[in-house]
């Protein structure tokens, strides 16, 4: 019995911390309550009876006069409930003595109690009270059950964690220490064809997104189309971790990696490779445009402390990716607990591309429009847009000849330069339609991060001057129609003189 006493304070899973609260009692107390404080918000807790338990208390008078006594438990046996048995997992642990009092066996250690298997059984043995509680904020004070018949009782959690188990005797606090697990999303890295680094890495400043950890710390990201795009998901796991499912969706202008790409690691520790139990600590799956990661329970059993896992891969943006202000985004999404539904949490990160294009006008900005100009664009490195029609990516290359042109149509515009990351560019006439001159080549300037229309979809307005005749030398030019004019002119003189003559 010392031993089942002694049971009743150890210290149970997850930092469980049980403390006896002494109520100020009219008469001797004849039911308990059960508060789980701290607790948190959004979680629903279960309260399940395991054993009766008969108590019986000493009282202590008031310290003055008229004040009420005070009653402290003197002694507890426990019993099983009317219409129970022990089943054979329970009898590994429990054993009803001859007096009919149960015990624990020899079994039942601190380990066993902390572990999904007990946990498992606990709930299957028990009864679920009819009302559970739910925490409408961190250390809601109304997660507490009351007019309990004394009993031995275990609370879980929607975590997953197994919060706690004690005597309503006659009244108990049960430290809820689990919390959920956190998640954080961010982008590490931006790189073209050469694996050097392209675009832009910037933080989130929508309110939806910088509420999420990290505070949206380098989650979004400008692009070229044809970079891989490195992300980094953090996921701080906690005891009593269960079912821990972890899944990164990505729209389709984003290619996602093999499953053999992408990394989960706990510190050093390769979780893919590492076996738990019948299999992996961490498998990982592609299919579509999702990536899923399943972790082994008998790995989340392990973790009796805050642990950092970092899942890494690289995904590269594509010709479906849509262009300008619209995103090209993926979230992970971390479930967790019994109830996969209600229990997640969320991170997104966005990658945007730009476009350049030209409206090309006669004369003036409102000139009308004209058809046939081609131009091609360079970046800062004097290098030349390529677009790769078979590999559907940008490439930049040395010589014009090789650059892709666009050429106006009868409206003065282009097919725009699609895919383009931060950066500065100038747009070049090589083809001039006849009888205009060739206009000066036009810097743009695509700014790091600002996701604008202003910014990420610029049309330059691009004016051509019709041609003017020039003056010639060396040749007889027009003087010949000047002569033959003059000609003329003194001839019909002469006919008429010749005529007024003849009258006279």
């Amino acid at each position: 019995m010392k031993q089942f006493k002694t049971l009743l304070a150890m210290v149970l899973a997850l930092a469980l911390t049980m403390t006896l609260v002494g109520a100020a009692l009219a008469a001797t107390p004849t039911s308990g309550s059960i508060t789980v404080n701290p607790n948190n918000n959004g979680q629903t807790y279960t309260l399940y009876h395991l054993f009766d338990a008969h108590i019986t208390f000493t009282e202590t008078p008031g310290a003055n006069e008229g004040d009420d006594p005070t009653y402290t438990q003197a002694a507890i046996t426990y019993t099983l409930p009317t219409g129970k048995t022990l089943d054979t997992t329970g009898a590994q642990w429990f054993t009803v003595n001859s007096n009919g009092f149960i015990e624990k066996t020899s079994n039942l250690t601190d380990d066993v109690m902390k572990s999904a298997e007990f946990r498992t059984w606990a709930k299957g043995f028990g009864t679920a009270n009819a009302t559970t509680k739910t925490a409408t904020q961190d250390n809601d004070p109304n997660v507490k059950w009351e007019n309990l018949p004394f009993g031995y009782y275990l609370v879980d959690s929607t975590l997953g964690a197994f919060v706690g188990i004690d005597s309503a005797n006659p009244d108990v606090t049960i430290r809820d220490k689990n919390n959920p697990p956190s998640l954080d999303k961010s982008i590490t890295g931006v790189k073209d064809e050469n694996n050097a680094n392209d675009g832009s890495i910037f933080n989130a400043t929508d309110a939806n997104e910088t509420s999420d950890p990290g505070q949206g710390s380098n989650e979004h990201a400008i692009a070229q189309v044809g970079d891989t795009i490195t992300y980094s998901i953090v996921i701080v796991a906690k005891p009593g971790a269960l079912n821990y499912v972890l899944t990164d969706t990505m729209d389709n202008g984003l290619t996602p990696p093999e499953a053999a790409g992408v990394s989960v690691m706990a510190g050093t520790t390769d979780l893919k490779t590492q076996d738990a139990g019948t299999g992996k600590a961490a498998t990982v799956s592609v299919s579509g445009q999702t990536i899923t990661v399943n972790f082994a329970q008998a790995y989340l059993d392990t973790i009796t402390a805050n642990t950092t896992i970092t899942v890494t891969y690289t995904a590269t943006l594509n010709d479906d990716a849509v262009v300008a202000t619209d995103s090209n985004d993926n979230t992970a999404r971390l479930t967790w607990g019994h109830d996969n539904d209600s229990n997640y949490t969320t991170d997104d990160s966005k990658v945007w591309t730009a476009k350049i294009g030209v409206n090309k006008r006669i004369n003036e900005e409102s000139g009308d429009p004209l058809a046939g100009a081609g131009f091609v664009l360079k970046n800062s490195s004097n290098k030349y847009y390529q677009w790769d029609e078979t590999s559907k990516v940008v490439h930049w290359v040395d010589s014009i000849d090789n650059a892709t042109v666009r050429t106006t149509n009868n409206t003065g515009a282009i097919d725009p330069f699609e895919g383009l990351p931060n950066g500065t560019y100038t747009l070049v006439e090589k083809i001039v339609p006849d009888g205009y001159n060739k206009t000066a080549d036009t810097t743009i300037t695509i700014a790091n991060a600002n996701v604008t229309a202003d910014n990420l979809a610029q049309t330059a307005t691009v004016i051509n001057n019709a041609g003017s005749v020039l003056p010639s030398t060396g040749g007889i030019g027009t003087t010949i129609f000047y002569i033959a004019g003059l000609v003329l002119v003194l001839g019909a003189a002469a006919i008429v003189i010749a005529r007024r003559k003849a009258e006279q």
